[in-house]
């Protein structure tokens, strides 16, 4: 930022399962805001996983495991309110580690739950199929193969993206004051 301060830069934080309790967590997103000063704070959160429901229940990136995928969102929505500053997620496509390739219906509930908390930016994590990455080789089914191909998640995330970016203008003027749930509570 300090050599080009008319460009936008972008910082991707990590979610709650990167630390030890929901107050660790509050505390480097308030640092965060308090230090870097951010127009818009981005962070992941990576849902979905494994197809076998024990597996996914005692993950520690499930949204079921100590229930942290609603938290989150909850966290970062509250206080960047409080500083009046836009933030964004960024959800699953694709297998990769312990993370499946999302369903359309997976798809769309990453969306939109991020869009009911009041996200202003969503972003797919990853477009293109990584090769290897670190200590993980099993990229698969992201949006684009190593080989340039479409994957089924291409028309997914063409159709939804083409909806959210017809709602974008109503979206952007919008703030949000409340996120109510049904039963169960998450």
């Amino acid at each position: 930022y300090r050599l080009v301060p008319s460009k936008t830069y972008w910082v991707n934080l990590l979610p709650t399962y990167g630390f030890g309790s929901f107050e660790e967590y509050e505390h480097y997103i308030k640092a965060y805001i308090e230090i870097v000063k951010p127009t818009m704070l981005t962070y992941d959160h990576y849902p979905m996983v494994g197809n076998d429901p024990d597996i996914h229940v005692n993950s520690w990136y499930s949204p079921d495991k100590e229930g942290d995928y609603f938290p989150n969102l909850e966290i970062v929505r509250r206080l960047t309110l409080e500083k009046n500053i836009e933030f964004g997620l960024i959800v699953s496509v694709g297998t990769f580690m312990g993370i499946r390739g999302c369903s359309e219906g997976e798809l769309r509930w990453q969306a939109f739950t991020s869009l009911a908390y009041g996200a202003k930016s969503l972003g797919w994590f990853t477009y293109l199929t990584e090769a290897s990455y670190g200590h993980c080789t099993n990229w698969e089914d992201m949006v684009i193969n190593r080989d340039g191909t479409r994957t089924r998640h291409y028309s997914m995330l063409k159709y939804l993206n083409g909806e959210v970016l017809a709602w974008g203008p109503t979206l952007l003027r919008l703030k949000s004051t409340g996120v109510y749930h049904t039963e169960p509570l998450p």
